[in-house]
């Protein structure tokens, strides 16, 4: 009956449940970050509790999306997303600070494509990507502009679509354009160090390979018994990685240290895919 009441209104949430080991192993993961976070804070900056459980929250949510948006880009292996815990705790160990709103948006882009809940999405759903989407390119982050206008895009072309969010798609793109042409040093590509090229490089093609081999999708919708699109599936993956990829060389180190948790995600989903594969052959 719960389900039923949020699936009413939303069809982008998916609630954690103690029910599952994993679920329960993230509850255990996010206060461990909380903790750490808030404690170095608290021991090395010395301006209070509030700041310092400010900079925890801070830290705990960018480690919740890393496991959120690994779900949704391989839904099938629950514990890649717990590998992303650890890569992106590893990540924001050395660069604390995290894109909040932008992770955010993600993760509702990723479940509209994906359609994990078996549910489409609702008008709040929509109203909220859109507002969340202006904020963001308000503050001249042009990639969440990018991001939505393919998702929606592709929202409203994938197998069910909702036809109207192709237009949605045009309206952003337009907007994002406008925003380009009023930020002209956002039109301006970033310093890219040597490591952080070779680190995109490696990890985009890691994913990219993820994605090519994967051929069909064992897990349901969150609300039916439907297993999910393929195409959806891989259509996520697909945007994630070309829009990250491009806006990560375009932007450069800024970028990449902010955008941490995302590169944890994909390195996660091709680390644990690639152990499994060695594992397999073994046996």
């Amino acid at each position: 009956m719960a389900m039923q009441q949020l699936y009413a209104w939303t069809g982008l949430g998916r609630p954690l449940s103690h029910k599952w080991f994993t679920h329960r192993l993230v509850f255990i993961c996010l206060a461990a970050a909380f903790l750490i976070a808030a404690g170095m804070h608290l021991a090395e900056v010395q301006d209070g509790l509030y700041s310092a459980a400010v900079f925890g929250l801070r830290i705990t949510f960018a480690v919740f999306f890393s496991w959120a948006i690994t779900r949704e880009l391989d839904p099938d292996e629950p514990w890649a997303a717990i590998v992303a815990v650890g890569l992106a705790s590893a990540g924001l160990w050395f660069w604390p600070y995290p894109h909040l709103k932008l992770f955010f948006l993600v993760l509702l882009l990723l479940r509209l494509i994906n359609r994990s809940t078996g549910v489409e999405a609702k008008i709040p759903d929509v109203l909220l990507i859109l507002l969340l989407t202006a904020w963001l390119l308000y503050e001249e982050q042009l990639i969440a502009g990018a991001f939505a206008a393919l998702a929606l895009w592709s929202n409203g072309r994938l197998p069910n679509p909702q036809a109207y969010h192709k237009y949605l798609a045009l309206a952003i793109a337009l907007l994002t354009v406008l925003a380009a042409m009023h930020y002209p040093a956002q039109r301006v590509p970033n310093e890219l160090s040597m490591w952080i090229n070779i680190s995109i490089i490696t990890l985009a093609t890691g994913f990219a390979l993820f994605s090519r081999q994967l051929k069909k999708v064992k897990s349901t919708a969150d609300a039916t018994t439907a297993p999910l699109s393929i195409v959806r599936v891989k259509a996520a993956q697909l945007i994630a990685l070309l829009v990250f990829t491009v806006f990560s060389l375009w932007y450069g180190d800024w970028l990449f240290v902010q955008i941490i948790t995302i590169w944890a995600t994909f390195g996660a989903i091709f680390l644990y895919a690639a152990l499994n594969y060695k594992t397999s052959l073994q046996r």
